[in-house]
């Protein structure tokens, strides 16, 4: 009863090969003429890969296409011994921030622009170490109930060693005096 009310067409593709103890999966996810909330979303393709390496070491890739257009990839090694470690990388290719409309829409928030970003990831699952970095592209948020459209700065935001490491990042509102952010987040805490 909770569901959201979700429209289109579903198509998927599952490959398995198995023996012993090897196991490899792939699928590709095809849906097309989404509609989520009312809201289209157009059509997705979700490419899923995994592969064991060897008796510890696992990879496996995820790659999601709107539209034909590649926006998300991200795959790594597992290694499941005793150390239980990743090594891993995360990429948004000009993800549009638009798709999230259908999400918000009971917020009244209205996200657009593009994303492009670019996250490593690597060490024991317990203390794994994120670099990279968040690029934005003509982001506007409007958000109504406060009566403001807020644009973020086309620049980047670097990720190092689990911080969000922002210079001179410029939010503006309808004026041409930007609120500037300077400072670190600490996203390992």
């Amino acid at each position: 009863p909770y569901a959201p009310d979700i429209a289109g067409i579903l198509d998927m593709d599952l490959h398995y090969y198995g023996k012993e103890n090897s196991h490899a999966v792939s699928s590709d996810i095809y849906a097309t003429d989404i509609v989520y909330e009312g809201t289209a979303m157009g059509n997705g393709t979700i490419e899923i890969a995994y592969l064991p390496k060897n008796k510890n070491t696992h990879y496996a890739n995820v790659t999601l296409l709107h539209n034909d257009a590649e926006i998300l990839s991200i795959s790594g090694n597992y290694d499941s011994s005793k150390e239980q470690s990743i090594n891993g990388k995360a990429l948004l290719t000009h993800f549009p921030l638009s798709l999230s409309s259908a999400i918000l829409k009971e917020t009244g928030v209205r996200l657009d622009g593009y994303i492009d970003s670019e996250l490593g990831i690597k060490g024991s699952l317990d203390n794994a170490i994120a670099d990279g970095y968040v690029r934005f592209d003509s982001v506007y948020a409007d958000a109504p109930a406060f009566g403001t459209r807020l644009h973020l700065n086309d620049g980047s935001v670097e990720i190092e060693d689990n911080k969000l490491l922002f210079n001179n990042f410029d939010i503006y509102a309808h004026r041409s005096t930007p609120f500037q952010v300077n400072g670190t987040i600490d996203l390992g805490s």
